[in-house]
């Protein structure tokens, strides 16, 4: 009898170390990508419109989660965009409700925080652009909803990066992704050249 309960209470205990060590599952996946849904397979289709004083021009695109790549032994979700343009394809993971990108600082690679989720009504973080160069990003709650072509989103943050000669604005979703951007580019005087307004017209996330 002895011999049963001690081999009872060695398998509980044992049962109770497997349970509380961390395992990676599909759902703890999924959950850690929830901020900005990374499974391949999906995509945002999006209308751009770039108004200058003298001419509208009015193009679309589609950006879709092609693949799963190994870049300095992390894994990063790769992002092609079609039509094939000028814009290269991006490499984003998530982790911990933030948002990075790689890039690259004199062929090296290196980690950017793109986006975080801020847990302030406004919160200022460092990123890095193209690789090298320090900027500061100032991220905002929004209140209200953000009503776009593919429907109305809530739960929604935008980020902002601004330079004395062109700001630019970048609206996520929560759970969808990039759903509007906007980018002004403007003199020193402070005049517009020209305003490009991007929004999400249709997506697939899972």
């Amino acid at each position: 009898m002895k011999r049963i309960i001690f081999f009872l209470a060695v398998v509980m205990a044992f049962q109770c170390n497997f349970i509380k060590d961390p395992v990676l599952t599909r759902d703890t996946i999924q959950r850690a990508n929830a901020f900005y849904p990374l499974t391949v397979g999906n995509f945002w289709d999006y209308l751009e419109i770039t108004y200058r004083s003298d001419d509208t021009l009015k193009t679309e695109y589609t950006a879709r989660v092609e693949d799963v790549e190994n870049i300095i032994d992390v894994e990063w979700s790769k992002i092609v965009f079609s039509p094939e343009s000028q814009i290269s394809p991006r490499y984003l993971r998530v982790k911990n409700d933030s948002v990075f990108e790689l890039q690259y600082n004199f062929n090296i690679p290196v980690e950017a925080l793109k986006y975080l989720k801020p847990t302030r009504k406004v919160q200022q973080f460092q990123s890095l652009l193209e690789g090298d160069v320090q900027v500061i990003k100032t991220a905002y709650i929004l209140d209200n909803p953000v009503t776009t072509p593919a429907g109305i989103f809530d739960k929604c943050y935008m980020f902002v990066h601004e330079t004395p000669d062109w700001i630019f604005k970048e609206i996520l979703s929560d759970g969808v992704g990039i759903v509007r951007s906007e980018f002004v580019d403007r003199t020193l005087e402070g005049d517009t050249v020209f305003i490009r307004i991007t929004e999400l017209k249709n997506y697939r996330v899972q």
